[in-house]
Formats: C-alpha cells, structure tokens, sequence
C-alpha cells in the first residue's frame, strides 16, 4: 500500500476537525468516559506517550489541535507497558507539570491489564467514515472475497451491508 501524500492525508478543513469530539477521559484505561470536548485539550497539560511504528505522525497530530502536551514518550510499535513504565510515565508527569496521559486507543487497552493510574488518561479515538465511493469499495472488497480461496470451516464470506455511504449520504 503506498503512503499519501501530505496534502491528501486531511480532506476536511482545519475548522471543521477541531470541531469533532473524539477524546474521552477514563479514570481507569479499562473504561471509557465522558468525552472530552477537543476545545479543552489547549488547557489541559498532559504528557503524551504511544507505541506506534510512526509516533511522529501521533505527536504532530496532537499538536495540530492545539493539545497542551508537555512531554512526549515514544516506545516500540506493538509496545507490551509494565506497571514500572507506568510509573515512570506519572513520574514524568508530575515533573512536568502534566495533569493527565494522552495516548491512542491501541496503547490505552494495553493499560488495562495494569492497576489504574493516578492520573486521568485521555485517548484518542479516531474513526474513518467514507464520503464517497461507498458502492465502488463494497465492489471492490466483493470480487476480492470471491477470488479468494475460502478457507475449510470459514463461514462464508460477504461485504456487509451498510458499507457504502452512511445512510441520507448521497455517493458523489
């Protein structure tokens, strides 16, 4: 699969991104919360840390949105956290002036096996929604199911409904 060009990795408009509400603050990663408007992420100081082959693209997104991040910590894609590394990351925290973690969905499940942190995490869900081409892609994904080899035992395999357009979305 090849990479996107920069200009085309965010369609919508700056203002309309700062706009959506896709944080949640959980007291315990286990869980999530309420969540937590984007406007209040410049007023929050919080020490960001993530395990992801590309974290760099995590960081400059946080700063695209104004996030008060005052440390950052990257660890190795995949990254499997102790409860030490926990530690260290309140500790850094702390000496930091950080109120709060803020991490992605993919690192917040690998907290919940450890015991809840001082500190609120905040996670960034982030959700892919199709505009167009809805139909083409269900198509697509179709012939390709088809083409493959079904595996002995497999239920048999079909593109769920619904992966077009989301419903009163006109496919432009």
């Amino acid at each position: 699969m090849r990479a996107l060009p920069q200009a085309a990795r965010y369609r919508s408009p700056r203002w309309r991104r700062s706009r959506s509400h896709c944080w949640s603050c959980t007291a315990a990663p286990a869980r999530v919360g309420a969540p937590v408007a984007l406007s209040a992420l410049p007023h929050l100081p919080a020490l960001a840390f993530c395990g992801l082959g590309n974290p760099g693209a995590f960081f400059g997104l946080l700063e695209r949105l104004g996030a008060d991040v005052r440390a950052r910590r990257a660890f190795a894609d995949h990254h499997g956290y102790t409860e030490g590394e926990l530690q260290e990351l309140l500790a850094d925290a702390a000496a930091h002036g950080a109120c709060a973690l803020l991490t992605t969905h993919k690192d917040a499940v690998k907290l919940a096996a450890l015991p809840p942190p001082e500190l609120p995490v905040l996670v960034l869900h982030v959700r892919a929604r199709l505009v167009r081409g809805g139909a083409e892609l269900a198509a697509l994904l179709e012939r390709c199911l088809q083409q493959a080899p079904a595996r002995p035992g497999a239920p048999a395999r079909t593109v769920a409904a619904g992966a077009g357009p989301a419903a009163g979305e006109a496919d432009r």
